[in-house]
């Protein structure tokens, strides 16, 4: 008989995920989703980190703001402790603490942030897209950066709750 390779999330609580059969939970591991049946491939080390991985709830409200790609990085940034940018062909992206972003920017504002508490290794496959499967089956939207050493997953305020709820049946989560 096969050895059985248990994907079971921090403290053995239970797993969103259903391996295939008994021939695929022995080797690297292919799972099925519980509602949507969707197959998601999940190699021996990604499952390992997925039992130790710690989420920490971030105090600040964040605002996500959208730039043209010609206008620069605006200097009222600087002085946040906290911010990420992205610029593309198409616009620039930041994400810092609401409070920091100016009348007439275009702004999403009323974010709150989980950070993968790192580093993780860049080998590692799966951990984002697993963290984030469990929230898109709680119906909840998101918005993600990831940085060298960790991700970070952005859910609206009033979501917040629900998110803890939910990720916290899986994960060790610590707020600060």
């Amino acid at each position: 008989m096969p050895k059985r390779c248990h994907c079971e999330p921090y403290r053995a609580k239970q797993s969103p995920y259903k391996p295939i059969n008994d021939e695929v939970a022995s080797s690297s591991a292919s799972w099925r989703t519980p509602r949507n049946d969707r197959t998601v491939l999940l190699l021996p080390q990604t499952i390992k980190v997925m039992e130790i991985l710690k989420l920490l709830v971030l105090p600040q409200k964040l605002a996500i703001c959208r730039f043209e790609t010609g206008a620069g990085i605006p200097s009222w940034i600087e002085d946040a402790s906290w911010f990420s940018i992205t610029k593309t062909d198409d616009e620039i992206s930041i994400v810092c603490p609401g409070n920091y972003v100016p009348d007439g920017v275009r702004v999403e504002k009323d974010w709150r942030a989980f950070k993968v508490q790192g580093p993780l290794d860049f080998s590692l496959v799966g951990v984002l897209a697993r963290l984030l499967a469990v929230l898109a089956e709680a119906g909840i939207s998101v918005f993600t950066i990831s940085t060298f050493d960790t991700d970070y997953i952005l859910v609206k305020s009033e979501k917040l709750d629900q998110a803890v709820e939910v990720l916290s049946k899986f994960y060790n989560i610590q707020t600060l």
